[in-house]
């Protein structure tokens, strides 16, 4: 197995609620012990060091989190878990968090990441597992369960970690879910799609679908542009973040599709494309997917069929929030 080195920080992030659900606009406070917690928020047995953090709005996200001894891969804690949720009526969804490309840990099981601190050679495995469930009211529900680990298994030895500690999170968002009857016109669900789920981010409603279709989706690219021109929509530019210079930004990012890297990410692979209206709306489409690019290149050499996460962000006005891309240095291709 190719082994991946990411700083811990980075790892922190990925695991951390920030992109498993929507961040809480105001701060929480914390309180010792689990409390009045929403049943949703399964406190297994033997748990400890629990902590609970409170809303302070009413959309706002109520969490707990806890440590609780159990021997890798915790079948019996995911048993209850699972069991407590699924017998009132909760339902799992399809990704280990609103907006990933990644299964959901209930269908694909643990993930393991090797870490390295700034400045070290030290290295730490952690083993994550990931996974959301919803119920009638659009209320989600995301687990987090994570072992960190000092030693590093050998290359022909099963991963597993070398202690009994697991750590715990959960966070409750109510009424995060959208209906997809009721979305706007341009959150196009395209034929074939699978998995589909749409959701509110700050001002922003979204829609994530999985899509099998060629590389580069070129055919699927240009039937959604022609759907959204008959909508009123134009492409434009992606627009900059704060800090770069709108001139400088424009070099490598042209309105019609942009090819580069997700978010700096060097395993996966994006095609982008923004849109606005007259009424001041914008909507942006990401097709994503699991691939690396050879050295040097600027276009993916391989044209099979391929497994993309489609997902698509509308702001009613205004330009849509920043999401890194790094662009390749091939041209975009353009709405015909």
């Amino acid at each position: 197995m190719r082994r991946v080195r990411i700083l811990f920080l980075c790892l922190a992030s990925y695991v951390a609620s920030s992109w498993l659900l929507p961040s809480a606009r105001g701060r929480a406070d914390a309180a010792e012990g689990a409390g009045d917690l929403p049943p949703a928020l399964v406190v297994v047995e033997g748990a400890r060091d629990v902590v609970r953090n409170l809303p302070k709005e009413e959309l706002d996200p109520v969490s707990v989190s806890y440590e609780v001894t159990a021997s890798y891969p915790a079948s019996a804690v995911l048993g209850e878990i699972r069991g407590k949720l699924e017998s009132a009526g909760w339902r799992p969804l399809p990704r280990e968090s609103l907006g990933a490309i990644h299964p959901s840990s209930l269908r694909v099981g643990w993930r393991t990441h090797i870490s390295a601190f700034r400045g070290t050679d030290e290295e730490t495995r952690s083993f994550a597992w990931n996974a959301l469930w919803r119920n009638s009211a659009g209320d989600v529900v995301a687990f987090t369960l994570t072992y960190r680990t000092k030693t590093v298994s050998p290359e022909s030895q099963p991963a597993k970690p070398d202690n009994d500690s697991l750590h715990v999170e959960a966070t409750l968002s109510r009424n995060l879910l959208l209906r997809l009857e009721g979305l706007p016109e341009a959150l196009i669900v395209l034929d074939g799609a699978g998995d589909t789920t749409a959701w509110r981010f700050k001002d922003e409603q979204r829609l994530g679908y999985d899509l099998l279709a060629p590389r580069p989706p070129s055919e699927v690219m240009a039937a959604l542009g022609e759907r959204l021109e008959k909508l009123g929509w134009t492409s434009v530019s992606e627009p900059p973040p704060p800090w770069r210079p709108e001139s400088d930004w424009a070099k490598s990012h042209k309105p019609g599709w942009n090819f580069g890297a997700s978010r700096g990410s060097d395993s996966r692979l994006e095609w982008r494309s923004t849109w606005q209206n007259t009424a001041g709306g914008s909507v942006r489409y990401v097709f994503s997917y699991a691939a690396v690019l050879p050295a040097g290149a600027t276009e993916d050499p391989e044209h099979g069929v391929t497994h993309y996460y489609v997902e698509a962000n509308y702001h009613a006005s205004g330009k849509p929030n920043f999401i890194l891309l790094f662009p390749s240095a091939r041209s975009p291709i353009k709405p015909e």
